[in-house]
């Protein structure tokens, strides 16, 4: 996809948990969750960590989106990852920042291949954890996922 950013939403603990209790399943969820945004074209990977934080839910997205410009991070983490407030009424767990480790990073896609081999690190893992294919791809992702493919292949083969 021209023009096209990549992407790492981290979850908060009521999106992952709603995610992962979806009947049609959680990559459906996500992606409809994030076309409310205005994202239409994106593909993208979900993520188990290995390791089990009980601060922050260890289920996440890496993708590449074509991200309207007005769209801000915080927007998106309101949405996705909203900041843990655990003195209200009805606590929200959401997410907490930790050093570097932002809710919602979105970067230029400079080496497809280098993105492709580290959004996918964990993907034998969270296939078995979830019983299901973990990836997303809008139907206008999938001819420019085929070129990415191409080029990681290229990339990967230098």
């Amino acid at each position: 996809m021209p023009d096209a950013q990549a992407f790492t939403f981290r979850l908060g603990h009521e999106v992952a948990d709603a995610a992962l209790s979806a009947k049609k399943g959680p990559t459906d969820y996500l992606s409809a969750l994030i076309r409310t945004l205005g994202i239409r074209d994106l593909a993208f990977i979900t993520e188990f960590l290995c390791s089990v934080s009980e601060e922050n839910h260890g289920f996440h997205i890496h993708g590449i989106a074509r991200i309207p410009v007005a769209l801000s991070i915080q927007t998106i983490q309101e949405l996705l990852a909203p900041k843990q407030n655990l003195k209200l009424a009805r606590p929200i767990k959401g997410y907490r920042q930790r050093g570097d480790n932002k809710a919602i990073v979105v970067s230029e896609l400079q080496t497809p291949g280098a993105w492709a081999t580290y959004s996918i690190k964990e993907f034998d893992f969270t296939a078995h954890c979830l019983q299901s294919n973990p990836d997303y791809a809008s139907r206008s992702a999938t001819n420019a996922g085929r070129e990415l493919y191409e080029s990681m292949r290229t990339w990967l083969a230098t």
